[in-house]
């Protein structure tokens, strides 16, 4: 096997791109075969181009990368151009992060997460098999890249995404204004049978609003608004811990605590796949087993 091909061994990122390419070709279609054109036509067949060509972009400049690790440094070799490839050397890296997550929504994909020790944090989605996950890591490793992240006792690390805050609020924005416009539409016994429905959506997913700060051999789950949800949580008394694709967090303690629990799972939405992959770092440099 070519060497430079080691590790392009994944080509599901074409499926996606395929139905995003599908949905931006609906647009014309739509237009060719309404008989009148109108302007509610022509801004249907126009948000189904903008939508399917941000979803193609996207996809072909996050997800179509394959590495090649070399002696002294790694290529991140793009897919489609050439041109973007980067080239990492290794004594440029304070740590290099191989892991699963599920970020094209239709199989697990294989991510590295790259920090410099200029502070800068690269994530790139590979076209590599997720069964090749531990193998490349293993590669990595045996150049002499460590996978943990350095924390000290005064160090404060605070993992929140303002990406996800933004997203989050775009979000309740649609919710609310289309609550608003069936409230409107609706008659009277109807508005509370909508409010029934539209209030426990919020409500669960105000409930995964939380972020991770670890400080002081301690793991704290922050939440922005339900607060007595919080959990601070000691690294000696962690049997272990991690956190997983899609932001599961999990933890096992060695006894139970005051609440009588040994055991906490959560949905944390406001961390990044890459601060995922930090935690984690800062979690086995501080010793924590994870799962």
């Amino acid at each position: 096997m070519n060497q430079e091909l080691k590790y392009l061994t994944d080509k599901s990122v074409f499926r996606p791109v395929v139905c995003s390419l599908l949905v931006s070709v609906a647009g014309p279609v739509i237009w060719a075969v309404v008989p009148e054109m109108s302007l509610q036509v022509f801004l249907v067949g126009l948000l189904f181009v903008i939508m399917g060509l941000a979803v193609l972009v996207n996809n072909i400049l996050s997800c179509c990368w394959y590495p090649v690790v070399l002696d002294k440094h790694i290529i991140l070799k793009h897919f489609f151009f050439p041109g973007l490839s980067r080239i990492i050397g290794y004594e440029d890296v304070m740590y290099m992060r191989v892991a699963e997550f599920l970020v094209r929504r239709y199989d697990p994909s294989t991510v590295l997460t790259v920090r410099m020790k200029d502070g800068k944090r690269r994530g790139f989605i590979l076209m590599t098999k997720p069964e090749q996950a531990g193998q490349l890591s293993r590669e990595i490793l045996g150049k002499g890249v460590p996978d943990t992240m350095p924390v000290s006792v005064a160090d404060r690390k605070v993992f929140l995404s303002f990406k996800g805050v933004a997203t989050f609020v775009l979000f309740l924005i649609v919710i609310v204004a289309l609550y608003v416009w069936v409230v409107f539409e609706l008659t009277s016994p109807l508005i509370i049978v909508v409010t029934l429905l539209f209030a426990p959506l919020i409500i669960a997913v105000l409930c995964t609003l939380s972020y991770v700060v670890i400080e002081d051999r301690r793991v704290m789950l922050k939440y922005l608004v339900f607060r007595n949800r919080n959990l601070d949580l000691n690294i000696d008394a962690v049997d272990g811990m991690s956190v997983s694709s899609g932001g599961h967090f999990e933890a096992s303690l060695k006894t139970p605590d005051s609440r009588g629990k040994s055991r906490y799972t959560r949905m944390v939405s406001l961390v990044s796949i890459n601060m995922i992959q930090e935690i984690n770092a800062c979690l086995k440099f501080l010793g924590v087993h994870l799962f």
